[in-house]
């Protein structure tokens, strides 16, 4: 797993409890290892963001940004349009 940047870490440290962060550390450094995962940096904040602090809705956004980073993306500049779950 890569090192999270700067905004990625600033994301983690505002949405989740210190308790919780390694756990989320480690699942947002899941995005970026396939090759279609682009954009991995800004994905990976974006995924922090939308999560809300709750490691079950980070592991949901990470599925979807597996399979198409793009729909994330959107969601972080409009989360009023994200999935309610």
């Amino acid at each position: 797993m890569d090192r999270l940047s700067a905004a990625a870490e600033q994301a983690l440290a505002r949405e989740f409890a210190p308790e919780a962060q390694p756990t989320a550390r480690e699942l947002a450094g899941r995005y970026g290892v396939g090759p279609q995962e682009r954009e991995v940096d800004r994905v990976r904040a974006a995924l922090l963001s939308l999560s809300r602090g709750r490691l079950d809705l980070l592991g949901h956004y990470l599925a979807i940004a597996q399979h198409d980073y793009r729909d994330v993306l959107y969601w972080a500049d409009h989360p009023e349009q994200a999935p309610k779950r």
